[in-house]
C-alpha cells in the first residue's frame, strides 16, 4: 500500500508540474535592408537586398522577427529597438499589424504616443516652452504583441534614413 501512494504521488507531482514546463520561448532575428531597383523581363522591380554599405540620404528597413518556438503562446511582448545612431526614424513608417507602438526620445528610459512626447526647449529669453518632439528626435520604438502563439512568428519593423 506504501508502494502505490508513493507512486499516486509521484504521478500527482509530474501532472502537476507538465504544465509548469509548457512555456514559450522567444527568439528575435533583427534584419536590416535597403530596397534596390532591377529590371526582370523588361520591368522595373523593386526588391530587398541586404544593408551592407549604405550611405547617407538611402533608407534602411529594420524587420525584427520574433519567433515563438516553444509549446505556449506567448502573451503581452514587449519588442524593443533603439534607432540606430546615424539615421533618422521616418515618420509612418512603422508596421506591425495588431500592435500596440509607442516611442521614446530619452534613450529609452520612457515611452509615450507621439502627440505626448515633449520636452523642454530654451525660448532664447531664458525661459523655457513645451515642444512636441518630431520623429528625428525618436531614439527608441517598443511594440507591444497581444500574443504570438506557440511554433509561429510576428514581425514588427520601422525605416530610417542614413544621415
Amino acid at each position: 500500500m506504501n508502494f502505490i501512494c508513493r507512486l499516486l504521488l509521484i504521478m500527482t507531482v509530474m501532472a502537476l508540474a507538465a504544465p509548469a514546463l509548457a512555456q514559450p520561448v522567444l527568439k528575435i532575428e533583427i534584419t536590416a535592408e535597403t530596397e534596390r531597383e532591377e529590371l526582370v523581363d523588361g520591368r522595373k522591380v523593386i526588391r530587398t537586398v541586404p544593408a551592407e554599405d549604405v550611405s547617407s540620404g538611402q533608407v534602411v528597413i529594420y524587420t525584427l522577427k520574433v519567433v515563438n518556438s516553444g509549446d505556449q503562446p506567448a502573451t503581452g511582448v514587449k519588442v524593443t529597438d533603439p534607432v540606430p545612431d546615424g539615421t533618422a526614424f521616418i515618420a509612418g513608417s512603422v508596421f506591425g499589424d495588431r500592435a500596440e507602438v509607442s516611442y521614446s526620445i530619452d534613450g529609452g528610459r520612457s515611452y509615450k504616443q507621439p502627440s505626448l512626447l515633449t520636452y523642454q526647449a530654451d525660448r532664447g529669453d531664458g525661459t523655457l516652452e513645451s515642444r512636441v518632439a518630431t520623429p528625428e528626435q525618436y531614439t527608441h520604438i517598443r511594440w507591444v504583441l497581444e500574443t504570438v502563439p506557440a511554433g509561429s512568428s510576428r514581425s514588427v519593423g520601422f525605416r530610417a534614413l542614413v544621415k
